[in-house]
């Protein structure tokens, strides 16, 4: 997705269109928004285990279970390799949101930006395809 971004950006056609607004406002209240929240909880009670007491430990396992994750289900293929592009991007994101989670304790920014990113990214790629 970032690669689709960045070629768009590169060749001078990168466009904002205000109906992507509205795509924000209505995805922010989305089930896959809900699970951040759900998360968060886990998150919590996940950190008061003394195996995953420490800032680094739950984060590290989270963005390991986020690759895994998204190495099964569909992924834009780098030509030559067989690693999903949303590997490269979900291991370090898992872990910045799950450190920035447990050391601020606020979802609220994650949401957001998810929501922001996601809808920008996804019509890149479409433009891109067609």
């Amino acid at each position: 997705m970032p690669l689709a971004a960045c070629g768009h950006a590169l060749e001078g056609s990168l466009s904002f269109s205000p109906s992507y607004i509205t795509a924000m406002v209505r995805y922010f209240p989305s089930a896959f928004t809900q699970q951040f929240y759900l998360c968060s909880v886990g998150l919590v009670s996940l950190a008061k285990l003394p195996v995953f007491r420490g800032p680094w430990r739950l984060p590290l396992l989270l963005s390991l279970i986020f690759g895994v994750a998204h190495y099964f289900g569909p992924a834009l293929m780098m030509p030559g390799t067989a690693i999903p592009l949303h590997i490269i991007g979900t291991m370090p994101l898992g872990f910045v949101a799950a450190y920035y989670f447990l050391r601020f304790r606020n979802v609220m920014p994650l949401s957001i930006c998810h929501a922001v990113f996601y809808v920008l990214m996804n019509r890149w790629i479409e433009r891109s395809l067609t």
